[in-house]
């Protein structure tokens, strides 16, 4: 039985942050706080920083690594001041820099500039899990700076809980959206400015009859002043949860609320075409369980508080009682162009903007450039993608879809079993399919998510060969991918309820 549901009572409301919420996988080994408040987590084979809201992942590959010939310690994140993160692991070294989004490739050239030698990074402090928490399953315990609690785990992801935070949205799974659904658009003013700005797009409209009208899209929201100009674009990328903008409605105090695909937000207006965003998500309380937000379900009670409905259910809040989240996003107000203030200063504006033409030239070629090479990266990728997946139609022709797609997901776990390091991201890899997808397929059609799908031919694996050979059960481990030989046992005994030589002696005593 899972340890950390000991500690729940204890701990009060906790959720399960994994692959569904976009976590790279499951099996999580470090887990650490920046100094701006993101979360760090490192993973088997990625480094992933997690901003209250969105997931990004970093690949750790062997070309990126540094030997640290004297550390033979555990996986350990160090995340300083200047935006780097450090992770040491068993004679390895990887940086991250958080601030260019890179792993970076010269190590020794980073540590020479910052004038870091081996033996002071191999003399880091490690942290511990306290006494009384540790256990086979727990790999990690954070303490963040808002008084959540991190634990992360050896294969189930990472286990939150932060009772203030948690119980600012309400779930309420299973539960029907019982309101009628918002029209697309409530003014002819919006259906305007849809049509001519977002014809095919636009999932939502908000008209409050005053100095701005929202439009929400598939591809974002956009904001129009009273005089139909678009003043701002926003999408994740400004602190949204996603830019699939499903439905949006207007709170007590004028602020509007947003429904993305995945997450909520709520829109301050700061100043003239000057927005903040405030978004919400699983840290929060708002757990979709792999579901989505519906288009045009939120509806304002009479209470003053607000009902939003998803694919399983609905979640209702009160916009009063939600504080701020550990992150803010702001949208700036576009700088006006000043009028001259005297004719003596002509030369000097005619010159910088001759200067700022220049630039903004140059800097249209260097993104035209780029554009073009992605494009071709891209076209290159999607015709690979589409060869692999015509040449595994051809091998399993005659089978309906679903059996092709389960008979080359067992193939491929089979050929890497034996890999310690065979995970989640690496399956979709190799099934070419995002992590996002084939979660969903799996559940469809094994009811089981990827990890938990490797792990059981992990285990039909390991059967098989305590059945069928008469290797040693730490040569079994190794040959399914376990590297402890105990952890292997306990995981075994979980799954068939007898320890692996007991499974073993029982198997000699019924063939005999």
């Amino acid at each position: 039985m899972f340890m950390m549901v000991c500690l729940l009572p204890v701990w009060g409301q906790s959720v399960v942050i994994d692959i569904r919420q976009g976590l790279s996988e499951s099996r999580v080994r470090q887990i650490k706080q920046m100094p701006d408040g993101r979360m760090v987590i490192a993973t088997t084979n990625t480094i992933d920083i997690f901003d209250g809201v969105h997931f990004t992942s970093y690949e750790l590959s062997p070309n990126s690594v540094y030997p640290l010939s004297d550390y033979h310690g555990e996986r350990q994140l160090t995340c300083d001041s200047l935006g780097y993160v450090w992770l040491r692991y068993k004679r390895r070294l990887y940086v991250l820099d958080t601030r260019q989004g890179e792993v970076i490739a010269d190590v020794g050239g980073l540590m020479k500039r910052l004038g870091l030698t081996d033996s002071q990074l191999v003399a880091w402090p490690q942290d511990t899990i306290p006494s009384e928490i540790k256990a086979d399953d727990i790999t990690a315990y954070v303490c963040d700076s808002y008084g959540g609690i991190w634990t992360g785990t050896f294969e189930r992801g990472i286990l939150y809980s932060n009772p203030r935070r948690l119980h600012q949205f309400t779930n309420y799974p299973d539960s029907d959206f019982v309101f009628a659904r918002q029209p697309d658009y409530r003014t002819p003013h919006a259906s305007q400015l849809a049509a001519q700005y977002a014809a095919g797009i636009t999932n939502c409209a908000l008209d409050l009859g005053g100095d701005y009208v929202y439009i929400g899209t598939r591809k974002g929201l956009m904001i129009f002043n009273s005089s139909n100009q678009l003043v701002a674009t926003l999408d994740e990328h400004d602190g949204l949860p996603n830019l699939n903008v499903q439905a949006m409605i207007d709170d007590s105090k004028g602020d509007v609320w947003v429904a993305t695909t995945t997450g909520l937000s709520r829109l301050h207006v700061i100043s003239r075409d000057s927005f903040g965003i405030k978004s919400y998500g699983i840290l929060d309380g708002i757990n979709l369980d792999g579901g989505e937000f519906r288009t045009g379900q939120m509806h304002n009670n009479e209470d003053g508080s607000i009902t939003v409905g998803y694919a399983k259910g609905i979640i209702v809040f009160h916009p009063d009682s939600v504080t701020a989240p550990c992150y803010t996003f702001y949208y700036p107000r576009p700088q006006s162009v000043q009028e001259e203030q005297s004719s003596g200063n002509t030369l000097w504006i005619w010159l910088a903007s001759a200067f700022a033409v220049v630039l903004l030239v140059l800097a249209a070629l260097y993104w035209w450039r780029r554009w073009v090479l992605q494009s071709i990266v891209q076209a290159k990728t999607c015709h690979a993608r589409v060869e692999l997946s015509n040449e595994t139609i051809e091998r399993l022709k005659g089978t309906p879809a679903d059996e092709q797609f389960l008979k080359r997901l067992k193939e491929i776990t089979e050929e890497n079993i034996s890999n310690e390091d065979f995970s989640v991201q690496t399956l979709s890899e190799l099934m070419a399919m995002d992590r996002t997808g084939l979660y969903r397929r799996m559940q469809n059609l094994t009811n089981m998510s990827p990890s938990d799908y490797i792990k059981n031919v992990r285990m039909e694996v390991a059967a098989r060969l305590l059945r069928e050979t008469s290797l040693p059960v730490s040569d079994i481990a190794v040959k399914t991918g376990f590297s402890s030989t105990k952890y292997f046992s306990k995981v075994f005994k979980e799954h068939f309820n007898v320890s692996p030589r007991e499974y073993k002696e029982t198997t000699l005593n019924n063939s005999g």
